[in-house]
């Protein structure tokens, strides 16, 4: 007769196998429900900016701005290993994923509440706007974007919080990441409707 395993026979071991890159993409696709690829790595590059830690990007400036090739493999990994699905060009987590991000979130609290609260905070951010936001506050990662005229123009008319985006300082918008503020952002004329 066959032995039969049950998920916590290889949870432990997963998570042992976990890459930094790994728990990155873990955290922000959990929290995210349903993600991108772009939106993936910008709140991956926003985290690794304000806090200095977790994945930062291994090629750094890239034809869209700040990129990790090693997030991406993370991610394709988990999709492959049927810890996360990709549908529709969206990432999400399986079952046996969310228990894996629930022992992450039980062994490294700080990183997980510190990803969960950068996702909360940028939730009402799209994405066309998030890109934007790494451009201004990082502007030596998006030197070989091929979309940088169009970021620069989206970045004329963008509001963050009700201010423009040129008025906001880099320390300024970590200072509200790090305290968990809610940021919105748009075209400053949508706002004004």
């Amino acid at each position: 007769m066959a032995e039969e395993y049950s998920d916590e026979d290889f949870l432990e071991d997963d998570y042992g196998d976990l890459s930094d890159s790994d728990k990155t993409a873990l955290l922000v696709i959990g929290y995210s429900n349903g993600i991108m690829k772009p939106r993936l790595q910008k709140l991956s590059l926003i985290y690794d900016m304000v806090y200095g830690e977790g994945n930062p990007p291994s090629d750094g400036a890239y034809f869209l701005g700040g990129y990790s090739d090693d997030l991406d493999g993370s991610a394709e990994n988990m999709v492959e290993d049927g810890i996360a699905s990709e549908h529709e060009m969206r990432y999400e987590l399986t079952p046996y994923g969310r228990k894996l991000l629930r022992l992450l979130e039980e062994n490294d609290g700080e990183r997980s509440q510190r990803m969960k609260n950068i996702v909360r905070c940028l939730k009402s951010v799209d994405d066309r706007h998030l890109i934007g936001l790494t451009y201004r506050f990082w502007p030596a990662l998006a030197k070989e974007s091929v979309i940088a005229e169009a970021v620069a123009r989206t970045n004329r008319n963008a509001v963050l919080n009700g201010r423009k985006l040129d008025d906001w300082s880099r320390d300024e918008f970590a200072d509200d990441i790090r305290r968990g503020a809610e940021l919105t952002g748009g075209d400053a004329h949508d706002r004004e409707m």
